[in-house]
């Protein structure tokens, strides 16, 4: 019994390291997809279907490893989600535009998404 058990602890560290080593994998390369959003919205390639392709191909790919984008447009600002870069006047609390996109893997968060929140400025 005392085998058995130790053998399920050895398979959950195991388990526990490749998840972590996963999630700095997809961090990293979180930076090669915001890349590719960037280059697909510029003008001088918003035709390239090549390179839409490929975007489309490593989102995909990022996608069946279990990476999901964080909705925040028009959201409550949550700080465990998103940090706030600037704050614009509007409807206190709410997400007004997004400077980067924040991810969750596997239902974590993984990269907190850039935020400009709405305030409401006081009458005079």
């Amino acid at each position: 019994f005392y085998s058995c058990s130790k053998n399920v602890l050895n398979l959950e560290e195991k388990l526990n390291f490749s998840q972590f080593a996963n999630a700095q994998l997809i961090l990293k390369l979180l930076a090669v997809l915001d890349s590719l959003d960037q280059l697909v919205k510029l003008d001088k390639f918003k035709d390239d279907e090549h390179l839409k392709l490929v975007e489309k191909q490593f989102r995909d790919l990022l996608i069946s490893e279990g990476l999901g984008k964080i909705e925040v447009l028009g959201k409550e600002f949550n700080p465990q989600e998103m940090e706030c870069v600037e704050v614009l006047e509007g409807e206190d609390g709410k997400v007004m535009a997004e400077t980067r996109v924040g991810y969750k893997l596997k239902g974590k968060i993984l990269r907190v998404a850039r935020v400009k929140a709405g305030k409401k400025l006081k009458e005079d």
